[in-house]
């Protein structure tokens, strides 16, 4: 045991009692706005990692009056474990026998003490100048403990015990019997000392004042006789007395001054040996010890010394008598052997039942003080905890550390329930405070605590009662529990808080516009939540889990940060875009599918690219086609996506479709257009939710059907002749007297009509546009894309129908008319007609079907350009991620930007 750091410790404790604390502080909370960061702010007092341990208030002085002799008494006994003899010289007796003073000049400590006549009649006294060894009254023993100061010459220990009537407090009985039994422990050898005043050495002196003292010394020892033949006895305050004679003035001799105290112990032997026969219900046992005792004193009369007055004033030391007095105890003390070996079972002091019930005060003042420390504790645990977290940047390491701490913290209560000793209470808190990773502020009442329970358990040892109750210790701890759990729950309702107000559902336009209106019904005061609608909001969100949980203005702040941030966010949400380079971008922290329309796009009329970037989560709660995307490449990137349904996202090409009309009257059909090539389709995040329902397509577009040829134009129906197409071809006549023939041949024209016009081939049809691609890149593996991807080329139009050859007309034929007219006698007596067609086709030819090689010329589809590089899209988030950034989205806003950056080389 090293009893001077014992005592070192102790006396630090004590000196700083009323310096042991922390600095005061005051609560300067300020409302968060919109941006700042979702977590309770902390006074600047509270933010460091330490946990204020305050010494209890309470009045505790006659347990460190208890501590802060038995660090002295423990000071002093080093001196005998650490001395190379191992001899002790214990030096016993009544209160002001002068115990102290003749210990402390037998060492050779002189200097503070001087010799005094107050009262001028030439009674000199002794006086310790330092005021801690040398008492003016008999009443008060000057050695509050008992003292060990090691002689330098001969590296004796001497012992300087309390007084035996010492009438201060039961404090200086209960550690003057540890002092004993460490003596009887540390030590080799041992001899006693008694002193006793001269004038209770003779038979003017107060009666029975010796063996009173001789009692009380056999009272310190279980065998008084193993002792006896080694005590010796010192007569103190010895007056200086003078004889006349022949004349001159002598001093009266020590051996006449030790005759009279021998001849007063054979008068005080006869009369104790008179008790004895007499048998008056005395202590026999004392009587005979003491009879055997005083007789051998009387038999080794060398073992009495005497301890002069002073006989000057001024320093002790310039005294004739004190010099001689002091060389003469010393020549006594040391020169001769006289030491017992000592057993650790030799003493057998008894404590009075003052004692007893003093000792039974020291427990319950010590149960209390160990009390009031874990009150103290758990107060400024509460403020330590929530200071703890005021740095920490992720909700998840939020509450695994509570979650480390509630455990940490049952493990505590546990502990101390079990613990037998305040020192174990003091390293269970030890433990539990470097367990959370916090330190106290001061450890000074730990180290006091665990001081106070050695010294306590050394006097446990002096009366074998342990009366510590732990139960009582952990009692006041259960409240450390109350307080995680309830931090535990405050912030898995920030948390729930924080994903109710940025759900799908929060994205309405009307959503934070209801719940303003349903909280500012019970509001009070200038914030937005408060203690009277804080249940409201709760149980508006279907939070009702959380409705009880105790508010205060740190816990609203945080609160109406969370809402308000949010509210701001929603309002602004889909809003923030861009178009440059052909790219429409579209940036928000919570995003839906939605909130692109063809609106937006067409505000970026030549965008080929459409980027929805969201920091934190997009919502896919619709189906995107064709209609709105146009054959656009579509890239998607946000740490979490959530699909609402089983929807369908489409970056397929334009389908061409139909052609608009037939070619003109015999034209050749045009060729038709190619479809459009679909985009492609990016979709990049660290986790995917409900993925499976989702379907992209990127397919090309339907080439155009081709033109149906022109039709012919229909041919025109002829007609025969008639008279009046009628013409002459040839005239004949035989002129004869009497019979003649006139001969006349025409031809009537007939209108022949026309053939039918010729038709236009149909057009080909245009050639299918190229399928697009669709890239999922799943950043983790804990929920990967499970989406479906259709891709395919476009169809190829059909042909172009032909145009129908125009029918020919119907076709008129020429006749030829032969007329013949006889005559005779010029006189007509008969005529013949004939008529016969020519080469009569009543029918024209019909249109033919005309071919165009030229038309045959297919157009290739173009490909549509592709999207920008993806760390280029990604550095439209960058700054959104700071900006945006709180405990709740920390962890998935570094855990995506570290994995995409490698996956990309963004950082490259």
């Amino acid at each position: 045991m090293d009893y001077r750091l014992k005592a070192a410790l102790l006396f630090a404790v004590v000196i700083s009692y009323s310096s042991v604390h922390c600095s005061n502080y005051e609560t300067d909370e300020a409302y968060l706005g919109p941006h700042a960061r979702s977590l309770r702010q902390v006074p600047a007092s509270q933010n460091q990692e330490c946990i204020v341990l305050n010494r209890p208030a309470a009045n505790y002085s006659k347990l460190f009056e208890f501590g802060q002799t038995f660090a002295r008494l423990i000071a002093g006994l080093e001196n005998i474990s650490s001395s190379a003899s191992g001899d002790v010289i214990m030096f016993v007796g009544n209160t002001g026998a002068g115990k102290s003073s003749l210990v402390h000049l037998l060492a050779g400590h002189t200097d503070n003490f001087t010799a005094e006549d107050p009262s001028g009649t030439g009674n000199f006294q002794i006086v310790d100048g330092s005021e801690k060894h040398v008492s003016k009254t008999t009443i008060d023993s000057t050695t509050t403990y008992p003292e060990a100061i090691t002689d330098a010459e001969s590296a004796v220990v001497f012992f300087d015990t309390p007084g035996f009537r010492d009438t201060r407090s039961p404090t200086h009985e209960v550690i003057a019997t540890y002092g004993l039994q460490t003596v009887a422990k540390t030590s080799r050898r041992i001899k006693f000392v008694l002193l006793v005043e001269h004038n209770s050495l003779t038979n003017n002196g107060p009666r029975d004042d010796f063996t009173n003292s001789l009692q009380s010394f056999f009272s310190l020892l279980r065998n008084p006789n193993k002792y006896k033949s080694t005590t010796q006895l010192v007569a103190t305050k010895v007056e200086n007395r003078y004889i006349i004679k022949k004349g001159h003035q002598l001093l009266v001799s020590d051996d006449s001054f030790i005759d009279g105290v021998v001849k007063f112990l054979r008068d005080v032997k006869s009369a104790l040996a008179n008790r004895e026969k007499n048998n008056n219900n005395d202590n026999i046992q004392f009587l005979s010890e003491a009879q055997s005792f005083i007789g051998d004193l009387i038999d080794n009369r060398s073992r009495i010394s005497l301890f002069r007055k002073p006989q000057e004033e001024g320093p002790v030391m310039n005294s004739a008598t004190i010099r001689t007095s002091l060389a003469a105890i010393r020549q006594s003390l040391l020169d001769t052997d006289g030491y017992v070996d000592v057993e650790v079972n030799d003493f057998g002091y008894t404590l009075s039942d003052q004692a007893k019930l003093y000792i039974r005060e020291l427990f319950d003042l010590m149960n209390n003080y160990v009390t009031d420390v874990c009150k103290s504790f758990t107060q400024s645990f509460e403020q330590f905890l929530v200071a703890k977290y005021k740095n920490y940047v992720a909700i998840t390491d939020i509450t695994t550390s509570l979650a480390g701490t509630k455990h940490y913290a049952d493990v505590l209560i546990k502990s101390v329930n079990a613990s037998q000793y305040p020192n174990k209470f003091a390293d269970a808190l030890w433990r539990f405070v470097d367990d959370v990773g916090a330190d106290t502020c001061s450890n000074d009442t730990l180290r006091e605590i665990k001081q106070l329970t050695d010294f306590l358990s050394n006097v446990e040892n002096v009366t074998d009662t342990n009366l510590y109750l732990p139960g009582k210790w952990a009692d006041a701890l259960y409240d450390i529990e109350r307080i995680v759990k309830s931090e535990q729950d405050y912030y898995v309702m920030l948390n729930n808080l924080f994903d109710k107000l940025n759900d799908h559902s929060a994205l309405n336009d009307n959503f934070f516009d209801r719940t303003s209106l349903a909280l500012m019904k019970y509001n009070q005061n200038s914030m937005l939540v408060d203690e009277q609608n804080y249940v409201v909001l709760m149980e508006h969100l279907a939070l009702n889990q959380f409705a009880g949980l105790k508010m205060n203005e740190d816990r609203l702040n945080a609160i109406n940060s969370i809402y308000l941030k949010a509210k701001y966010q929603q309002a602004k949400s889909g809003s923030s875009f861009s178009c440059r380079n052909n790219t429409l971008v579209i940036v928000g922290n919570f995003l839906r599918l939605q909130s692109l329309d063809k609106n937006k796009i067409a505000s970026c009329k030549h965008a080929t690219t459409v980027a929805l970037l969201a920091t934190n989560k997009i919502y896919i709660d619709t189906n995107m086609g064709v209609d709105v995307l146009g054959g656009r490449n579509l890239v998607i990137i946000a740490p979490e996506w959530q699909v609402m349904g089983k929807f369908v996202i489409s970056v397929d090409g334009v389908s061409r479709g139909d052609a608009e009309k037939k070619a003109y009257n015999g034209v050749v059909g045009a060729s038709g257009k190619p479809g459009q090539s679909a985009g492609k389709f990016i979709g990049i995040a660290l986790r995917y939710f409900n993925s499976e329902q989702l379907t992209v397509t990127a397919n090309g577009g339907n080439g155009q059907n081709g033109q149906d040829g022109g039709d012919g134009i229909a041919g025109k129906d002829g007609f025969d002749g008639d008279d009046s197409t009628r013409k002459s071809l040839d005239d004949s006549s035989n002129i004869y007297l009497v019979y003649n023939r006139l001969k006349k041949t025409s031809m009537v024209v007939a209108d022949e009509g026309s053939s039918g016009g010729d038709a236009g081939m149909g057009g080909v049809g245009g050639a299918g546009g190229f399928k697009g691609t669709v890239e999922m890149h799943s950043l983790s593996t804990l929920s990967p894309d499970r989406s479906t991807h259709v891709t395919r080329n476009g169809s190829e139009g059909m042909q172009g129908a032909n145009g129908t050859p125009g029918h020919g007309g119907l076709r008129g034929c020429n006749a030829i008319i032969k007329d013949v007219e006889n005559l005779v006698l010029f006189i007509p007596v008969g005529s013949s007609s004939k008529h016969e067609f020519i080469n009569c086709y009543r029918k024209n030819p019909d249109g033919q079907l005309v071919s165009n090689e030229a038309g045959q010329y297919r157009e290739t589809p173009a490909a549509v350009p592709a999207p920008p590089p993806v760390c280029e899209l990604y550095a439209n988030m960058s700054p959104l991620f700071q900006q945006m950034n709180n405990i709740f989205s920390h962890k998935l806003f570094e855990e995506f930007q570290r994995v995409l950056n490698e996956k990309f080389h963004c950082n490259a």
